[in-house]
């Protein structure tokens, strides 16, 4: 991760970025087995296999049923199917503040101090994972999308 802040005459700039790279992340469940249980949701990892016409696919081979009771390595090595690459890099959280002279607030409007705030959280991710979130070890059902949050914020001071 790397964090970083700046002040200038009132402002105050403050950003968080973070990243992970040779992660992988493992796909089980529903997200290695289309119709599975019954479920009638395809994922859209399930929807790039190789075929003869196809020969770029992100994932070598449909899998079959029985895949979710073998190892997910094949002599050492990890098998594409089941893990994922899921390096990332996201803007974490952006903050912006400005804090306005206090001498002139006190004379005019009788308070001490006032800051004005602008929070993003979740902002951007880049990764190559079609889907899910990279930072998760193992999908297996479902997940919830990183949410992406803006604050707006007020503080006075008396």
């Amino acid at each position: 991760s790397f964090n970083t802040k700046f002040g200038y005459k009132g402002w105050t700039f403050s950003i968080l970025f973070y990243g992970n790279a040779g992660k992988y992340s493992s796909f089980r469940g529903s997200y290695d087995t289309e119709f599975h249980d019954g479920d009638l949701l395809v994922h859209k990892s399930q929807l790039d296999y190789w075929t003869p016409t196809n020969q770029d696919a992100s994932v070598h081979r449909t899998p079959s049923f029985n895949d979710q009771f073998t190892s997910a390595t094949t002599n050492g090595v990890f098998d594409e199917h089941s893990w994922r690459r899921s390096d990332f890099f996201s803007l974490k959280e952006a903050y912006l503040a400005y804090k306005f002279d206090g001498d002139m607030l006190k004379r005019k409007y009788g308070i001490d101090g006032l800051t004005l705030t602008l929070t993003g959280n979740n902002i951007f991710t880049m990764t190559k994972l079609i889907e899910g979130d990279p930072q998760i070890k193992e999908l297996k059902s479902s997940y919830y999308p990183l949410v992406r949050i803006v604050k707006f914020g007020l503080k006075l001071d008396f």
